[in-house]
């Protein structure tokens, strides 16, 4: 018995063996990434940090003692707190993160907003990374930058990219000085819908807190310093009043500044935003009121909405915003005031004001110049391109305002959206990377108009979030690294996510790029989004009612009533060029799919993502084109 209990041991042994040799070592490593950095060992590398800092700074310098743990695989990384001492570290890679003149005199550096990391190669086999920055906050920025270039990348808020070569990398030779255009840079939570961050933000509670703190870390990791969400009428004010007062206290120790928005007049208010004038009869006691009930919590900015699709009365909006300007300024001259420039080409948008015809949102030109413009626009149309939503045949005219406003050196952000909430791929869902392409187009663009124009800069870039499902999250990092290098070109920027695959980036940024052109000639220069949106109700009526969100599509019945020279037309531009994107898209999915089985398990879960995200918009696609095929060969 216990002879054949032997053999039976050693059959299933040889057995465990042999499958493991038959297993297929990933052909996409995380690994790989440091295949262009030098190998050292934890001996070999210091490193150093200026003796004092700020409570930013400090929680920077333990995250990067924590990642640096994680990803060389040592298990305690030491920084020192003092200047180095070059003469006594022969043979030393020296790694330090300054602010000090001795750094900046060494680099010859003159920056003064940004951030340089160069490599130096001192006497005889020292070599010395700098990380410098003129102050703490830029600094800060460039500890995570100077992570990013060991591969990490800080895709989500709540999820990350951390590569472990159990080994120390360090880049072979870096010279990178980097600076923004963008004063104020910095994400809008749209906490109207009932996106994921929702509870992290609206309702106390130890782990909705720590969300939120993961949040703010998400802004400073990304190079950015502001954040800002809706406020509801329907809060649990009580509670909720402690909740916010303490993301704000972490949100000052990172840097980060803190905004409001909140919705003007009641009558234009159609969600449960907070709403400073519900009726006209008194409404300087009811704004005054309003405010100070909201100013319990340390806001750095209260942002004011005008709603959408009805006007207050020209002459009495502007005259409050005057009113909130001037009692912002007496009362809480801390606090910054802004509006939305928002967006809608109907009718009773465009009102009389000085005896000349004005876009209701652009009253504030005539408000007190310290409000603050945000300009707005919706879904992934852009400021330079021929097409735009809610009614608008393209967003030229908000660009074109937002110049006005540069030339009469009035302060001006523009607030885009990353995505779109309303049926359009949020709630679809859908993943349209074509909104990395339209922010890119606008702050590339935006930048190079404004410099040739030779007008002020743009004060800052704030993108209008609706959360980070189905890829959206690449969207709102992708545009964060844009307002840094405002320069660059568009593959410069897919680049950041597909260099986590190692020697497969190629593909991903080939995949990438190429499904990005099918939905950039398909569903944009061919107008074939709506036909990837869903059909809703609410978006059925507003359309009767002439309120257009964004762009129609034929409606089925329609289909019914139409001429057959009208059907063959329909066919011919829309469900042709709908079947050829599905097609196109096939060997996409496919290539997607053989990358994902062949990743590692850092890289899948990224990977698998967009797979998924290629596979839906296919079947979204192919599902439209099937359901009017019906229509129009069983229904005429």
């Amino acid at each position: 018995m216990r002879k054949i209990i032997k053999i039976l041991l050693l059959f299933f042994t040889a057995c465990s063996q042999s499958l493991e040799k038959g297993k297929s070592s990933p052909e996409c490593k995380s690994s790989e990434i440091a295949s262009s950095m030098e190998k050292l060992s934890p001996e070999e590398v210091i490193i150093y940090a200026d003796e004092k800092s700020n409570g930013n700074l400090e929680i920077s310098y333990e995250h990067l003692k924590s990642y640096l743990e994680r990803i060389w695989g040592v298990k305690e990384i030491k920084i020192i707190r003092e200047k180095p001492d070059f003469s006594v570290q022969e043979g030393k890679t020296i790694i330090w993160f300054t602010s000090s003149q001795d750094a900046k005199n060494l680099t010859g550096t003159d920056i003064k907003d940004g951030f340089l990391i160069k490599k130096v190669n001192l006497s005889g086999k020292q070599k010395l990374f700098i990380i410098y920055a003129p102050d703490e906050k830029n600094l800060s920025y460039a500890v995570y930058k100077f992570l990013e270039l060991l591969g990490i990348r800080f895709f989500h808020p709540m999820k990350e990219f951390i590569p472990e070569y159990k080994n120390v990398y360090l880049p072979r030779d870096i010279n990178l000085q980097i600076s923004t255009h963008f004063k104020t840079r910095g994400i809008h939570l749209h906490l109207l819908h009932p996106i994921e961050y929702f509870n992290s933000f609206n309702i106390a509670g130890d782990e909705n807190l720590e969300e939120a703190k993961k949040f703010i870390d998400y802004i400073v990791k990304t190079g950015q310093n502001y954040i800002q969400w809706s406020i509801l009428k329907t809060l649990d004010f009580p509670t909720w009043f402690d909740h916010a007062k303490k993301i704000i206290e972490y949100a000052h120790a990172r840097g980060v500044s803190v905004g409001a928005e909140i919705q003007l007049l009641g009558i234009s208010s159609l969600q449960n935003s907070y709403v400073l004038v519900e009726s006209e009869s008194n409404w300087k006691e009811q704004i005054t009121s309003k405010i100070e009930f909201l100013m319990q919590v340390p806001w750095d900015n209260i942002e004011i909405g005008f709603g959408e699709f009805l006007a207050g009365e020209p002459e009495k909006v502007v005259e409050m915003l005057n009113f909130i300007a001037d009692y912002m300024n007496k009362n809480h001259p801390k606090t910054t005031v802004s509006v939305v420039n928002h967006v809608g080409n109907y009718p009773k948008l465009w009102v009389k004001y000085n005896n000349e015809t004005v876009f209701y949102y652009h009253l504030p030109k005539f408000a007190d110049p310290r409000i603050i413009n945000n300009v707005h626009t919706v879904f992934f149309f852009d400021l330079y391109r021929d097409w735009g939503g809610y009614n608008h045949p393209d967003f030229h005219f908000q660009r074109e305002y937002m110049m006005e406003l540069l030339r009469e050196s009035r302060v001006a952000r523009y607030k885009p959206e990353s995505a779109y909430w309303a049926t359009a791929d949020i709630d679809v869902p859908a993943f349209l990377p074509e909104y990395i392409y339209s922010r890119w187009i606008d702050i590339n663009g935006l930048v190079k108009e404004i410099s040739e124009k030779g007008l002020p800069m743009i004060e800052g870039h704030v993108i209008f979030s609706s959360g980070h499902e189905w890829g959206y999250w690449m969207t709102d990092y992708l545009t964060a690294k844009m307002l840094w290098e405002s320069e660059e070109n568009f593959e410069h920027f897919i680049e950041y996510y597909a260099d986590i695959y190692g020697k497969c980036g190629e593909k991903m940024k080939k995949i990438l790029l190429e499904f990005i052109n099918l939905q950039t000639e398909y569903l944009f220069e061919n107008r074939l989004v709506p036909y990837i949106s869903y059909e809703d109700f609410y978006d059925d009526i507003g359309y009767m009612a002439g309120i257009e969100t964004h762009p129609k599509r034929v409606q089925f019945e329609e289909i019914l009533s139409m001429r057959q020279d009208e059907v063959n037309s329909f066919e011919e531009k829309v469900l042709k060029k709908i079947y050829e994107m599905v097609q196109k898209i096939i060997p996409l999915e496919e290539e997607t799919e053989k990358l994902c089985d062949s990743s590692d398990e850092f890289i899948k879960p990224w990977c698998l993502e967009i797979s998924d995200g290629i596979k839906i918009v296919r079947l979204r696609l192919l599902h439209s084109f099937k359901l009017y095929k019906k229509s129009i060969t069983d229904f005429r």
